[in-house]
């Protein structure tokens, strides 16, 4: 039976969740050391602006783990900035496949 595990990556927001990530190190850790299967992190709160000393965007850490097969299969886009969220999505839609579902980007 899989249980639900939820992470936000977000330097400024706090949330009801099992783990929060301020910083893409402790994201791109995350999720390299626990993977993505249905058993562990199941949920991504994803942030685009991680502060202006980080070394990479919301944006940034969605290809990377695009590219390793490690995107959760539930993200929900929680970055205010328009045109980050925009090219979020077309990543979750365009090069994932993933299907919006009210707030959420789902995989098929």
């Amino acid at each position: 039976m899989s249980t639900e595990f939820h992470v936000l990556i977000d330097d400024v927001r706090t949330i009801d969740v099992d783990v929060i990530c301020r910083t893409p190190t402790e994201i791109l850790d995350l999720l390299q050391k626990q993977g993505v299967t249905q058993d562990n992190i199941t949920h991504l709160y994803l942030d685009n602006d991680l502060g202006d000393d980080q070394p990479m965007e919301g944006i940034d850490i969605l290809k990377w783990a695009r590219d390793r097969e490690l995107v959760p299969p539930n993200i929900f886009i929680v970055s205010a900035n328009t045109i980050a969220r925009k090219r979020m999505e077309d990543v979750l839609h365009f090069d994932l496949q993933y299907v919006r579902d009210g707030h959420w980007w789902r995989k098929p």
